[in-house]
């Protein structure tokens, strides 16, 4: 019988001081490491990177490598490597449009497409695994606060930026 699951709301989990930010780096962590035990036994084994890189890519038939780092808040060059490991493994091409000489579309293959089911399928059971304690009015509340923190943050440190460059 595998040992019981820690209490979340153990004081020896609480935010250290009261920083939020080590909290949903935890849980950030968490989220991650179930991916890869559970997710990795799958017919095509790719990371959370590249599975949100399936997710993006679907359906879109003109996504650059640039646009799709633009996407993701990261520079091109650092999808290139997850990128790669996705052509590697079959699920992904990539295709130079008629008269461009520089860039190249990203298409999902047959492979990737029936990979992006299987992240779809995972990804709600992983959902329903790791938010049981959350009843779907406070998974509601979390998702809105936290695209809230986000939306915000993104914008702050476009602002950030804007300063460092000016």
């Amino acid at each position: 019988m595998p040992p019981p699951s820690p209490n979340l709301a153990a004081p020896n989990l609480a935010a250290p001081d009261g920083f939020t930010g080590y909290l949903l780096r935890r849980a950030h962590m968490i989220f991650v490491q179930h991916w890869q035990l559970r997710f990795r036994a799958a017919p095509v084994a790719v990371s959370p990177v590249q599975g949100g890189i399936l997710v993006i890519l679907a359906g879109r038939q003109d996504m650059t490598q640039a646009m799709l780092a633009r996407q993701l808040g990261v520079e091109a060059p650092t999808v290139q490597q997850a990128l790669d490991r996705l052509e590697a493994l079959g699920c992904v091409v990539r295709v130079r449009p008629a008269g461009e000489r520089r860039s190249y579309h990203l298409q999902l293959t047959d492979l990737g497409r029936a990979t992006l089911d299987a992240v779809h399928r995972f990804g709600q059971e992983r959902e329903n695994d790791l938010l049981a304690p959350l009843s779907p009015a406070e998974r509601q509340t979390l998702q809105a606060l936290l695209a809230r923190v986000v939306g915000h943050g993104q914008n702050l440190m476009r602002d950030l930026q804007e300063r460092e460059s000016a």
